[in-house]
């Protein structure tokens, strides 16, 4: 996705925003909430720790019921899911002369396109590609 092209859109708790699909109106509210682990591994009932708890809850008109549940809300994960994959950050797993290895965002402005290969090779992985993607390998 071009990067002027990208939007970040925030609520706070318990603010809401109106979508409309297909002419019927979705109302979405942030709901934020703190939540006790209740986990201090000694017994006791809690170690005070806190996760924060983020959802969103969406509203609609009971005649948008049949819309929402198969059109509407199949069309907003397939969406974020998109984004997601799109989003998704390269990494590598990197140690320090330990045990524990640590993951690390690989940022690197190289492309298959400008990767330095032999381009009949090049050509193979490619014609490769589509014959996996058609279903033919």
């Amino acid at each position: 996705m071009d990067e002027d092209l990208k939007m970040t859109v925030a609520l706070a708790d318990g603010e809401e925003m109106a979508d409309v699909y297909d002419g019927a109106e979705f109302r979405w509210c942030h709901i934020y909430r703190r939540v006790p682990t209740g986990d201090s591994g000694d017994g006791g009932g809690g170690n005070g720790k806190q996760l924060e708890a983020h959802s969103f809850e969406v509203t609609f008109h009971k005649k948008h019921k049949e819309k929402a549940l198969n059109e509407y809300l199949p069309f907003i994960v397939a969406t974020a899911k998109a984004m997601r994959q799109q989003e998704r950050a390269l990494q590598i797993h990197m140690n320090e002369g330990s045990d524990v290895w640590s993951p690390m965002d690989l940022h690197h402005p190289s492309t298959f396109d400008t990767l330095a290969m032999d381009p009949k090779l090049k050509q193979s992985i490619v014609d490769d590609q589509v014959r996996q993607e058609k279903g033919l390998l």
